[in-house]
């Protein structure tokens, strides 16, 4: 249950950015952005801050660099280079907030005119504040896109595929994610073919759904929710071995702290076109045993925290192994509850801004140790920024975590409501069969071609053996007796 970020190192931009690590003395780099501060402190020239941003970046550190490039926004003097470097930092970071300020700094009215990098900082922000239709005026041409620097590319075709999605254009937003593929890194990969494979379900292509999440490495974050894709993918296309073999594994004992409700209603539906009613039923209490406790918890939570910064550093400490004040969170239902909010990508965003911001920090109190009161003066500027930024991160960590909260929450109440019914009708079945005095008809089956199809592997190191966590299968026949006969869909 960890973030990407806590397993890859931060993204690098690709116009030749790298974010550094803490350390104890000053570094070449920093120290050559000091001597570009003693320089020109008191009133410097747009060109002395183009230098300092510069050096700031070459530091990796971007919010200073962010500073400086809004000064020169600021000026009212700054070209649409400046803007567009600006907006590639601004969106690296997150930093969308300023983007309205400093295109109304530069003075371009028209949205044409702006740069690529601009409009879809800005597209970003209007889906942040909720507004789609705005978004897709920002939205630059796929060309463009395609056009931006590795390090963000991957990210601004997501922003363009989800406006793409609320417009109804899926075909569009499975081509951007088709594009961020190409040179994509491990993680960017897994989540964009995810993203294809819930897109190809919902256009009704089950097979090529399936095909896709093939493609997901099991050894990244995006691979859970994949493989229930591909549970849902089988069910459409009626391969019930397939659909079961993969919700044994998503219901491992390894997998038993992930957030999934829908998984046991999946298999309850499953088993009931198959006609295994009693087992279909055991899925329903399984459902029930594990989730019913979890609206109380959610409740408790949002009870503890309310709207409060505290909520954000405690579940991505969490995530690191340190529970602090989650402490009453360690049971399996607590641990759930975290990982169903861990699983929104916004936090994954707003961890890596947060340390980002730190690590940037740490370097600011080694500037101002080590140099003058010039370089002391403009220290003391950029840490009130990046506090700003810091700020910024919270708030967007916290509306996440109340969005998926309140998500959460009905995910549950609804996986339960359709469990009644879905009970219901088991019922009824099994009913009609004792009034019939019918029984279950047991099938042939077809071992080796079910085997094949319905096996789902588990990340390991080491042996292992076909009986243990390392390979499930599921192979089995409906045993419909005359009459019956499980539905079609649901």
């Amino acid at each position: 249950m960890k973030l990407a970020s806590l397993r890859w190192k931060h993204l690098l931009l690709g116009f030749g950015l790298v974010a550094s690590g803490a350390r104890a003395a000053v570094s070449p780099s920093e120290a050559a952005l000091a001597s570009a501060w003693a320089r020109g402190f008191r009133s410097a020239t747009n060109e002395e801050l183009r230098i300092r941003a510069e050096a700031a970046e070459k530091a990796g550190l971007f919010h200073v660099a962010l500073g400086e490039r809004l000064k020169i926004s600021r000026s009212g003097r700054g070209t649409l280079a400046d803007l567009d470097r600006l907006a590639k930092v601004a969106f690296y970071l997150d930093r969308l907030e300023v983007m309205p300020i400093a295109v109304r700094a530069a003075g371009a009215t028209q949205i044409g005119a702006l740069p690529a990098s601009a409009r879809i900082a800005l597209a970003a922000y209007a889906l942040r504040l909720g507004d789609g239709s705005r978004a897709a005026r920002y939205l630059p041409a796929a060309n463009e896109l395609n056009a931006l620097p590795e390090g963000i590319r991957a990210k601004a075709l997501h922003i363009s595929a989800i406006v793409d999605v609320q417009r109804g254009r899926l075909e569009n937003a499975y081509e951007k994610y088709g594009a961020a593929l190409a040179g994509a890194r491990r993680y960017e990969a897994s989540f964009a073919r995810v993203q294809r494979a819930r897109l190809l379900y919902d256009m009704g292509r089950f097979t090529p759904a399936l095909e896709e999440l093939m493609g997901v490495p099991k050894n990244t974050p995006h691979w859970f929710p994949g493989v229930i894709v591909a549970a849902w993918s089988g069910y459409r296309v009626k391969d019930d071995n397939l659909v079961l073999g993969q919700l044994m594994t998503l219901h491992s004992p390894y997998l038993m702290t992930r957030f999934a409700p829908e998984t046991h209603l999946l298999e309850a539906a499953t088993l009931f076109r198959l006609c295994h009613y009693e087992s279909a039923k055991r899925s329903l209490q399984n459902l029930k045993g594990r989730y019913e406790k979890l609206p109380g918890l959610l409740s408790r939570f949002k009870g503890k925290y309310g709207s409060r910064f505290a909520q954000v550093s405690s579940v991505l400490n969490f995530a690191r192994g340190a529970t602090g004040d989650l402490q009453d969170f360690t049971t399996t239902e607590g641990r759930m509850l975290i990982d169903g909010l861990l699983s929104d990508e916004t936090l994954t965003e707003v961890d890596r801004s947060l340390t980002q911001a730190s690590t940037e920090m740490d370097a600011l109190e080694r500037l101002a140790r080590e140099g003058g009161a010039s370089v002391t003066a403009i220290v003391n500027g950029h840490r009130a920024e990046i506090e700003a930024a810091r700020r910024e991160y919270y708030r967007n960590g916290v509306k996440a975590i109340q969005r998926r909260l309140d998500k959460m929450n009905r995910d549950v109440g609804e996986a339960m409501a359709d469990a009644v019914a879905v009970e219901v009708e088991v019922d009824t079945r099994l009913r009609n069969r004792l009034v019939r005095r019918q029984t279950a008809v047991m099938k042939e089956v077809d071992f080796e071609t079910e085997i094949k199809k319905g096996y789902e592997f588990w990340p390991f190191h080491g042996e292992f053996w076909r009986d243990e966590v390392g390979g499930y299968a599921f192979a089995t026949t409906d045993v419909c007796a005359a009459g019956e006969r499980g539905p079609e869909s649901r």
